[in-house]
């Protein structure tokens, strides 16, 4: 059995998208029945499937995705679960309740908030939990450089996404959103989650990975 667990989705023609995004597309250039290679061009932003935001998605001249650091998106995680009240709010206190009772605390955090199973069609995109305004200050507090999360975007309360991006990205913080699987993790691992190394963009698709055993990168 493989010690990786995928945290990333699928990337597929036609996949569900955020509303308003346009599809992604996969067209053929060359097939190997009429020219003997296979060659395919793809037509997409870079906010579909999982994927992260860099500050210039929110942040004007804001730096881009080719611009963070290797070491912002590789290297030691943890992850916490966190279940929203009933008026679908993540509460900060239950969120710093779950990090401070984790053994080896690290600045890159995944949060499963049980969306990835609980959203579906279309309200995947507009029905996902919101964090408090005060989630900023404990990022800050405990200076988190990478947020993931399974919901598909981050936003305050129910409608925010503008005020929560800004806030995370003018601190570079690393937002990556639409994981998967996060359930199958433990506290702490090792996380890799590369985005492509484009210059000008504002957000890449990623591969994210998470090793089950942390033990095989300790030296």
């Amino acid at each position: 059995m493989s010690k990786w667990i995928d945290l990333s989705k699928t990337i597929s023609s036609h996949m569900p998208v955020y509303p308003g995004d346009p599809d992604v597309q996969i067209s053929d250039v060359y097939t190997i029945k009429k020219d003997g290679l296979n060659l395919r061009t793809v037509t997409t932003v870079m906010h579909v499937g999982t994927h992260l935001d860099a500050p210039l998605h929110f942040i004007e001249n804001g730096d881009d995705v080719a611009s963070i650091a290797i070491d912002k998106v590789i290297g030691y995680a943890n992850k916490i679960s966190v279940t929203p009240n009933e008026y679908g709010i993540l509460p900060t206190a239950l969120i710093e309740k779950a990090y401070i009772g984790i053994t080896k605390k690290h600045k890159k955090l995944l949060i499963d908030t049980g969306w990835e199973k609980c959203g579906k069609g279309a309200d995947f995109f507009t029905g996902f939990y919101g964090f408090e305004s005060n989630f900023f200050a404990f990022l800050k507090q405990y200076n988190i450089e990478l947020l993931g999360t399974d919901m598909p975007s981050i936003k305050y309360n129910l409608s925010d996404q503008k005020q929560a991006h800004q806030d995370l990205l003018s601190e570079k913080v690393v937002i990556v959103e639409s994981m998967i699987n996060l359930d199958k993790l433990d506290d702490t691992f090792w996380l890799v989650c590369l985005p492509l190394k484009w210059i000008g963009l504002e957000a890449s698709m990623v591969r994210a990975v998470a090793s089950k055993k942390n033990s095989d990168f300790e030296h």
